[in-house]
């Protein structure tokens, strides 16, 4: 299987995200968001990194082998990453995929505060 980054949009639908507004130092936060899939492309595991007050997600996805025949549903898939911070301050998270048409580069940024 071809890997590579998730739909995030899908000619005019965007991807969804929750994340708490706030979270203690050393407490996990979980961030929920979307992306589309169907026929040959599945859903794969992200990637999480996470480094002082920025963490980035790369959202990724499977493509089957060619095969004669892909149906062509589109499928919604909820991503689930889970986040810690070490230090208090803004921290800015970063999820990252692709935009169709066009398979361009898109970044869904949102924020929360991390607390002593």
């Amino acid at each position: 299987m071809d890997r590579g980054p998730a739909l995030l949009a899908f000619y005019g639908d965007t991807s969804v995200v929750q994340l708490a507004a706030k979270v203690r130092v050393g407490e996990v936060t979980t961030v929920r968001f979307s992306s589309f899939s169907g026929g040959c492309i599945r859903q794969a595991e992200s990637v999480i990194t996470v480094s002082g007050l920025t963490a980035d997600i790369r959202s990724q996805r499977s493509e089957l082998p060619s095969r004669p025949v892909c149906t062509t549903e589109l499928r919604l898939d909820e991503n689930v990453a889970e986040l810690q911070f070490a230090e208090p301050g803004r921290a800015g998270v970063r999820i990252s995929g692709l935009a169709r048409p066009g398979d361009r580069l898109m970044v869904l940024q949102r924020d929360l505060l991390v607390t002593p």
